[in-house]
């Protein structure tokens, strides 16, 4: 193992512990050598390294022998284009590339993937030690064999997610609490389609607001583009204000040292736009500057940040349509800052400076220069009435191949993908526990099928509380292969009734002694079918060419079986 920071060291490891066995010092060069990755690549032995500080470039050693002598590779690769801190890899079908970051200023580092040649025992990364991408010149990505394509290429694209119509009981994968989350401060089945955030915080500074949801700016110019000529980067959210209360201050924030934000203030009972930068002392948030603005007259608001990373400035509108902006608040010169160590972020927050209580809910947020309401508005829609056995996991809230299912909530048990097997310890629980309470009073039930009886008597149980030692309400397979509960009618064995407005833990239990293999689990209506699209008419006319978008909001190239939204309209393909 290498490591080190101006001095570099292999380390010998013992294969059992893990434990240092002995250190040899093979690199002794300052300028923040740092960053090492080891390789071993046919005869020789490689140290990949960064010279990290200002400079912020690569080097390469190589050794014979683990423990050296190293020689270092002439020249610096990326030498003063401040791209370095990366890793060798190699592909299925046998191509080299490197994946590195760049420090790129306000936007942050952003990744890089250059690709790599071996001439004479040594990579050769990118063109000859540049960037292949330098002056905004293309390359060619990584290929991917035809085998792996074969099935269907759908499955082979990914996109990175920015857009989010908080369809889900999840948040998608781009999101981030600034702080700790605090799960009693959102929910995401208060209101089906929203994500509403509490005033968990009395602060007179949104840096101390808890309920702060954050993700990275993405999107960055082809390198040799005039700062004039940059793309702007847009972040606009919809939010539902009725909820605030007096004091409460949310809104938009463009995050970083300093930060900037357009929202809407509560004051004296009226709800005002208002405008705040800050920067840092010492790491103590400073008010630098604030403006508050006239009365808002809806209780829905259109906020909108516009960031240009070529001039770095970084401005914000508002809208009661999403068709016409108005300009307003405190315009910023964003910057990159050690102190903070990430790029700019979009910051989503609710906090008070009197006292909690009050809430506000955001529709949708995206990163699209024309918002798409009307695809968000059919999002919201065919949120609410899920269609088919796979979306209906997914929406209903009983996804098994996700995180959110637990196998232990109680005990130690075990889950598999295929036939959904679960196994649970003696009096065990495997199921989920949601991190706010869900809502299911407008269901009726819940049923679960399982592919064949089980014979480690099988039960299901349902708690409106966290703690999966409280009393639950509990219903037996028996012997047969469906369980059924009723939501309004569900009573614990010592009288306390559960309440469906308020469900925690949904989960199985067995007595340990064999798998159960769950066929289906869904909230219905009848206690027999899941609860079925009503306003959904399959559209066999559409437009092939019109943009696809799943219902995160994400663009989709190559749609696969499920419900997608062209044109505003749902499309079932």
């Amino acid at each position: 193992m290498a490591c080190g920071i101006g001095d570099i060291y292999v380390n010998k490891l013992s294969a059992k512990t893990l434990n240092k066995i002995s250190s040899t010092r093979v690199a002794s060069l300052g300028n923040g050598l740092e960053g090492s990755h080891m390789y071993h690549i046919g005869d020789y032995y490689y140290i990949y390294a960064t010279y990290g500080g200002t400079e912020g470039s690569q080097t390469i050693f190589r050794s014979k022998n683990p423990m050296g002598p190293y020689e270092e590779h002439e020249g610096r690769v990326f030498a003063n284009q401040k791209i370095h801190q990366g890793a060798l890899v190699d592909t299925p079908t046998g191509e080299w590339w490197t994946v590195l970051f760049k420090d790129a200023g306000a936007i942050g580092r952003i990744p890089y993937l250059e690709p790599v040649k071996w001439v004479d025992g040594w990579p050769v990364i990118g063109n000859n030690g540049r960037d292949v991408s330098e002056n905004g010149k293309a390359y060619p990505k990584p290929k991917v064999t035809e085998e792996a394509l074969s099935d269907n290429p759908a499955d082979y694209l990914k996109y990175l997610p920015t857009n989010d119509a908080f369809a889900s009981i999840d948040l998608g994968m781009q999101w981030e609490w600034n702080h700790n989350p605090q799960n009693r401060a959102w929910s995401l089945t208060q209101r089906p389609g929203w994500m509403r955030l509490y005033s968990c915080t009395v602060t007179d500074n949104v840096v101390w607001a808890r309920g702060s949801l954050t993700q990275r700016i993405i999107g960055y110019s082809p390198n040799g583009t005039a700062a004039n000529s940059w793309t702007p980067n847009y972040g606009t959210a919809k939010l539902d204000i009725s909820a605030m209360k007096e004091g409460d201050v949310a809104g938009l924030a463009v995050w970083q040292n300093p930060y900037s934000f357009i929202g809407v203030k509560v004051k004296d009972g009226k709800k005002y736009l208002y405008s705040q930068r800050c920067t840092f002392d010492n790491q103590t948030p400073v008010v630098a500057e604030e403006k508050t603005g006239a009365a808002v007259t809806s209780d829905v608001i259109y906020l909108r940040s516009i960031c240009n990373f070529g001039t770095n400035v970084c401005a914000f509108y508002y809208s009661y349509d999403a068709k016409t902006w108005t300009r307003f608040g405190v315009s910023m010169n964003m910057r990159y800052t050690l102190d903070f160590f990430v790029g700019q972020r979009y910051y989503l927050f609710n906090y008070s400076t009197k006292a909690t209580g009050g809430h506000v809910d955001i529709d949708w947020f995206t990163t699209e220069k024309t918002c798409p309401v009307e695809l968000f508005d059919s999002m919201d829609e065919a949120m609410e009435k899920p269609t088919d056995t796979d979306e209906m996991e997914a929406w209903t809230g009983f996804p098994f191949n996700n995180p959110r299912f637990d196998p232990s909530l109680i005990g130690t048990g075990k889950y598999a993908f295929i036939g959904n097997s679960v196994t649970t310890s003696k009096n065990g629980l495997a199921g989920w526990l949601y991190p706010q309470a869900w809502d299911m009073s407008a269901y009726n039930y819940i049923v679960v099928n399982l592919v064949r009886k089980s014979s480690a008597n099988a039960e299901v149980r349902v708690y409106d509380t966290d703690n999966v030692w409280a009393e639950p309400y509990v219903v037996k397979f028996g012997t047969t292969k469906q369980a059924v509960i009723d939501l309004h009618n569900m009573v614990t064995a010592s009288g306390t009734t559960i309440d469906p407005a308020k469900v925690r833990i949904v989960g199985f239990s067995t007595d340990g002694s064999s798998n159960m293999y769950v066929k289906q689990i869904y909230l219905s209506d009848d206690g027999v079918n899941p609860t079925a699209v009503s306003s959904v008419s399959v559209d066999t006319d559409y437009d092939a060419a019109a943009p696809c978008f799943d219902l995160t909001g994400r663009r989709i190239q190559q749609p696969a079986k499920g419900i997608y939204i062209k044109n505003g309209k749902k499309v079932i393909y």
